[in-house]
């Protein structure tokens, strides 16, 4: 599918969810009115003389909306907000996670860390947290977070015992098809509107406490939580006060009872919106899986391990039930049809696997002591990391990359895995660990990488860049230099590949204070020998969004002026870097935008070489609506293909620039292109 469909898709869905919300909430509110409405009958007839209330009552139907919709709306917006300050992090939290750390030397974790790169690399998106689930012995994963910057991959401990390699893939390679089609912004939203949905549930409880405090703990009348004072109106016989202080009790508790029922009903909903968004995302998610990893067997066969289990895939945390939606297969203890979040087993079975016999795989007894991957990857040169699998980094113009731009191929590779990308990206992460086994190791390592990649040691004079990292880091210097000199014949894919991994790790690496400074460390490097390539923009992008979180959600209101300057100075950035000497940089934009939409035929050449007026631009057009980032990555691959030649430099150059406004774009290597 296309990426940016699948993004107006989950938009679409976003707002069917708004309607099955506020019907919900609109039945919830007529519930618990019914609900006041019996407590009201049953004080009157027992307590009050004169004419019996009537069903209807407007105020006190108003005052029931005021009371019970406010509340569900709070409930949500607080859930709501909360994840979105944390992201994927925050469900995985709020689920008992544990954030595998990027230099685990447990076998099992190191594995799954693996899996979880290389889909990374292959997707061209930031490497997600990694989560393990350890208190949950059941067979299951999920992949939470409002962004791509902010994602998570959790796994139970269950699975990540139970599952071998191929299984593990497969598992992962389905949680990122919801990453890249949107289900998962949208699952994460719909976990904080069920939370919302569910407080009926928690004040249900809380009358039973109420009544519990005040039910007898003394053995006299009113001494607890709930007093009944004296004179309490008219009775229909003798003993007023104890009449009436007993039918307010029994009015409670039978509200109490009611609103507990309701709970039930609003618990029902939830499940039902459940139900409804994901069930069919499902099997979407499982064809995407096959496409991306090619191999059937192994999103099948986890799904026959969850059916051999005894545990089946339940969790038991007891908020687990918010997440149920986002989760790999159906975590509840019981799944009504009507309730299931996911399709059954045998049939997603049945449609993975054309020749299944019905037959589940029975639980490993033991997991399996952890062996070294790809041993034979370890005699590899070391001189690049990359060769083994990308050939030469400056590759030349090929017919491959000329038909592949000027077809407009290049925008279909946008969030999409190519073909073999994810076994290429697994020769490229076995490569770099055989080679720079370092930046695996020891996390501390990856600041001192990073600086190195943007760090010009055949500039003619180094003291500007010498002083600026005295200055920031003295201890590193020698060290950026050195890895400097070792990673010069990176090319473009290369070093975007190794800034994505190395980007993942720096959380781990620098403490909070340092972040800013290294940030700053890097925006001055960049700058010093008086170039902007796209490819450090991307870096210092990348950089930015997994130390800073910064958000990439569209303000409330656009600026168009500002998006066609933003658009300006990068299209001028580009034209600079693809253009010839002889080449009329103004003509080549002209023709490129001239049909374009958005505005987009407004755009101009620009003369700005300073970083923070290109860094501003990358950040603004990053959180533009996807369909303004989509023409304007179409227009940059009209502008590339103008001159009919396209090297491996250039398609990589357009790769920079989309990974630096946020969208997805998968690894491209001549020979993938067929």
């Amino acid at each position: 599918m296309d990426f940016f469909q699948a993004q107006d898709d989950a938009l679409a869905r976003s707002k069917w969810l708004v309607g099955y919300f506020a019907a919900a909430v609109v039945l919830i509110i007529v519930a618990v009115y019914l609900a006041v409405t019996a407590g009201v009958f049953y004080y009157h007839f027992e307590v009050r003389s004169g004419p019996a209330p009537g069903l209807f009552d407007l105020k006190r139907l108003l005052i029931t909306g005021l009371i019970v919709g406010p509340m569900i709306a709070m409930g949500s917006f607080w859930k709501i907000s909360q994840l979105r300050r944390k992201g994927g992090q925050g469900v995985a939290e709020a689920l008992d996670g544990r954030r595998v750390s990027a230099s685990s030397r447990r076998p099992k974790e190191r594995q799954l860390r693996n899996v979880v790169e290389e889909m990374a690399i292959a997707a061209g998106l930031p490497v997600p947290g990694v989560y393990v689930l350890e208190r949950e012995a059941g067979i299951n994963a999920f992949a939470a977070g409002f962004d791509f910057d902010d994602a998570v991959i959790g796994i139970t401990r269950g699975a990540l015992e139970q599952f071998d390699r191929d299984e593990l893939q497969g598992v992962v390679a389905h949680e990122f098809s919801h990453i890249l089609n949107g289900d998962m912004r949208l699952n994460t939203a719909l976990s904080g509107w069920i939370h919302g949905i569910m407080m009926l549930t928690l004040l249900g409880r809380g009358f039973w406490r109420l009544i519990g405090g005040g039910s007898d703990r003394s053995g006299r009348r009113g001494g607890g939580g709930v007093y009944v004072g004296g004179g309490g109106g008219r009775s229909k016989g003798g003993g007023g006060d104890s009449k009436g202080g007993g039918a307010i009790i029994i009015a409670i508790i039978l509200v109490a009872v009611l609103i507990t029922i309701i709970g039930f009903i609003g618990e029902f909903f939830a499940k039902l919106i459940q139900s409804a968004v994901s069930r069919q995302r499902e099997f979407l998610a499982d064809a995407s899986a096959v496409q991306f990893t090619r191999n059937p067997e192994g999103i099948g066969n986890a799904l026959r391990r969850i059916g051999g289990s005894t545990r089946r895939a339940r969790l038991h945390h007891p908020e687990a039930g918010e997440f149920a939606h986002s989760f790999f297969a159906n975590s509840r203890k019981r799944a009504v049809s009507i309730w299931a979040t996911h399709p059954p087993l045998e049939t997603r079975i049945s449609k993975i696997l054309q020749d299944w016999k019905g037959d589940f795989l029975t639980p490993r007894p033991k997991p399996k002591p952890a062996k070294k991957e790809s041993p034979k990857k370890q005699k590899r040169s070391a001189q690049n990391p990359f060769t083994g699998a990308m050939g030469s980094g400056s590759g030349t113009g090929s017919g491959d990359f000329r038909n592949m731009l000027t077809a407009g191929l290049f925008m279909r590779c946008l969030g999409q895995f190519k073909a073999n990308s994810v076994e290429r990206a697994r020769v490229i992460r076995e490569e770099l660990e055989a080679t720079r086994p370092e930046v695996y190791e020891d996390t501390t390592n990856s600041p001192i990488f990073l600086l190195a990649l943007v760090y010009d040691h055949t500039a003619s004079d180094t003291a500007k860049q010498d002083a600026i990292l005295s200055e920031a880091f003295p201890d590193w210097l020698d060290a950026v230099k050195s890895r400097s000199a070792e990673l010069q014949d990176l090319s473009r894919s290369e070093r975007l590949i190794l800034t994505e991994v190395l980007a993942d790790r720096l959380p781990e690496a620098l403490v909070e204070s340092e972040r800013p400074e290294f940030i700053e460390a890097l925006e001055a490097l960049i700058q010093a020998d008086d170039k902007i390539l796209p490819f450090e923009i991307a870096c210092l992008q990348i950089v930015r969004r997994c130390l800073l979180k910064e958000s990439h959600f569209a303000p409330s209101r656009q600026d168009n002026e500002a998006i066609i300057e933003a658009a300006s100075i990068l299209t001028s950035l580009l034209l600079r870097e693809s253009t010839g000497e002889h080449q009329d940089a103004g003509s080549i934009l002209r023709s490129a935008s001239q049909q374009a939409p958005f505005f987009m035929n407004l755009l101009r050449t620009v003369e700005t070489r300073e970083l923070p007026a290109v860094s501003d631009a990358f950040s603004i057009l990053a959180r533009t609506p996807l369909g303004i980032r989509k023409q304007f990555l179409s227009l940059c691959e009209r502008i590339v293909a103008a001159d009919q030649k396209a090297s491996i430099d250039e398609v990589e150059l357009l790769r920079a620039v989309a990974i630096g406004i946020a969208v997805p774009a998968a690894l491209i290597l001549p020979e993938a292109e067929d």
